[in-house]
């Protein structure tokens, strides 16, 4: 798997897949349908990435990060609220090459849509280890990390990309 939501996402948008541990198996919360659309980001490169969000139901959606690229990946995204904090789960299921090849392949993130502007934060996995075994470790680091100003890695910045 390509090292978010990079890449979160390039797993989204330039990591990795950080964990092996689902904090849920189903979804609780319903998908903000703001996030639906095509939006854009400049990354350190100068280089415009697309990332492409689509419905699968009022509770999931499916992501394509580079959208339109053959390195892009999908994944799968449901909300859920742990530690007192509402997180998106993606769960990367693979790239125009292939299935992931690896157990890691969760990520989660705080996700802010304003307008035509969405910012999304990953969970930092140097603060709340992704060496994690359970769902109740994880929300255990989490909880104990919450006032940590690192919590989450540098936030990724899109744009939203009007329908033609």
């Amino acid at each position: 798997m390509k090292p978010w939501w990079i890449v979160l996402l390039v797993c989204l948008m330039a990591a990795g897949c950080d964990y092996s541990v689902p904090l849920a198996t189903t979804p609780e919360l319903d998908a903000d349908a703001q996030l639906v659309g095509v939006w854009a980001q400049t990354n350190e490169q100068k280089n415009v990435q697309q990332l492409l969000v689509l419905p699968l139901d009022k509770r999931e959606l499916m992501i394509a990060f580079p959208a339109g690229s053959a390195d892009s990946m999908y994944a799968r995204v449901v909300f859920l609220r742990r530690a007192d904090m509402n997180l998106a789960q993606l769960e990367w299921i693979g790239s125009g090459k292939g299935r992931a090849d690896t157990r890691q392949v969760f990520q989660f993130a705080a996700c802010d849509v304003k307008a035509d502007a969405l910012t999304v934060r990953l969970l930092n996995p140097d603060v709340v280890s992704n060496t994690v075994t359970s769902a109740r470790q994880l929300v255990r680091l989490i909880k104990a990390n919450r006032s940590n100003p690192a919590l989450f890695r540098d936030a990724m910045n899109f744009r939203r990309i009007p329908a033609p």
